[in-house]
């Protein structure tokens, strides 16, 4: 079963990967292998199991790699300068009347999908409450980088981000998330009045907006998972992500 809202889906894929080079020196982080298959052939299929087949990337870094392979892209004329937030941005068109979203260096099961599209929410962010498992031995990427969420006892979110007290979290927001149809024009219509009033919004990143969003009643639900995915951000994270995805 799964959702019965229509949503499209974006990716994010246009950072460097800097510390996945010299992979993506070739290529960039999305048409990474793990396993058998990509990192980006792997979401599209997750996105298709629940449904989504209007999946476009959002793109920078390498762009003409996914163009000639045939994906669905929109490009990010600013995405040396931008964080995740600047790509969000670039993408609205297509989350703006609803959309599955991820970033395009995350490797999960199917399962991790299909739990958001079926949870009801405005705002769904899929938050990993065992994340401290993957941080054993996990040298090249300490705790200190995880995008951690602070929950309420209903499990909405309170702040998510960086630096978070990890005593005081929930878990580790995975990099996926959902926004309904109904919610989705007015969340595009607030992120483009603050980076028209500020375009520094573009370099920060995607956890900032959402904790404002919090901050100013908007509700966003924790959708739990528990492992079942990877972040594949160095060489040792591909080594590791290896072992669990054929």
């Amino acid at each position: 079963m799964v959702t019965t809202e229509k949503h499209r889906g974006m990716i994010l894929a246009a950072g460097q990967g800097s510390r996945l080079r010299p992979l993506t020196l070739r290529h960039p982080k999305p048409l990474t292998n793990v396993g058998q298959s990509t990192i980006l052939d792997r979401a599209l299929g997750a996105f298709s199991s629940v449904g989504v087949n209007d999946v476009k990337l959002v793109t920078g870094y390498m762009h003409s790699e996914f163009e000639n392979r045939g994906y669905k892209t929109l490009f990010n004329s600013q995405h040396l300068n931008d964080n995740i937030l600047g790509s969000v941005y670039a993408g609205s068109e297509q989350w703006s009347e609803g959309a599955i979203c991820s970033y395009g260096d995350i490797v999960f099961q199917e399962s991790v999908m299909r739990e958001l599209a079926e949870t009801s929410c405005d705002v769904g962010v899929v938050v990993d409450e065992s994340w401290r498992d993957a941080y054993h031995g996990r040298t090249q990427h300490p705790i200190s980088e995880a995008e951690l969420a602070v929950v309420d006892a209903n499990g909405k979110i309170k702040s998510m981000g960086k630096g978070l007290d990890p005593t005081e979290s929930f878990g580790e927001f995975i990099g996926m998330w959902k926004i309904s149809s109904s919610s989705a024009p007015e969340i595009a219509s607030r992120l483009h009045r603050m980076i028209s009033e500020d375009p520094m919004w573009r370099t920060s990143y995607l956890t900032r907006f959402l904790t404002l969003l919090a901050e100013e009643d908007w509700t966003i639900t924790a959708v739990p998972c528990r492992g079942l995915w990877r972040e594949v951000d160095t060489m040792q994270d591909l080594e590791r992500a290896n072992l669990i995805f054929r």
